[in-house]
């Protein structure tokens, strides 16, 4: 007996319920988390170090499924990352009641990833992340492409076997006295 899956099932089940990708959570969290006015680039990384390891956390919780039975987290958890990320969109709560032989109500209670504000808030924060700037250029490289033979001194090149740039400072300082 073969495992064939119907591909069509597969298929449609991705689009209806997309995997929650960690790059997406991540600037979600970052857009939900971040201080107006903050723009020192080292403040930005440490937010999205600490993003990627919130988001890490949570799919790890998650897995693949869109929903989790909030008996998984610790009171400390949903205090720390899951009110305030509810709080600004990402989740909602929901909950299931049954009804016992006894007569008592069962309650549990999930947390349900809201995909389509997840990705709002993720291309919101992509696009309003500021370019970083390219790196300041290493004045110093610039001596490497000097060729090695300007830096000889010798005979010729200026006064008292100087170069002509040195022998220009050395005069200038030499006439900077005089004038005292």
């Amino acid at each position: 007996m073969t495992n064939e899956v119907n591909r069509e099932s597969c298929i449609r089940d991705a689009r209806e319920y997309p995997i929650v990708m960690r790059e997406d959570l991540c600037d979600a969290i970052c857009y939900i988390l971040k201080p107006n006015g903050m723009s020192s680039q080292n403040d930005i990384a440490g937010l999205e170090k600490a993003s990627m390891d919130e988001a890490e956390r949570i799919l790890n919780i998650f897995g693949y499924s869109n929903e989790v039975v909030d008996n998984v987290f610790e009171p400390q958890d949903r205090e720390d990352f899951m009110y305030p990320l509810e709080k600004g969109g990402i989740f909602r709560t929901g909950r299931e009641e049954t009804y016992l032989l006894k007569g008592k109500t069962w309650r549990a209670f999930y947390w349900i990833f809201r995909k389509d504000e997840l990705l709002r808030l993720a291309r919101e924060y992509r696009n309003s992340k500021v370019p970083v700037p390219k790196q300041a250029e290493d004045h110093g490289a610039i001596y490497g492409k000097i060729p090695p033979e300007t830096w000889q001194r010798g005979e010729g090149m200026g006064t008292e076997g100087t170069d002509s740039v040195s022998g220009a400072r050395a005069s200038l300082f030499n006439s900077s006295r005089t004038k005292q």
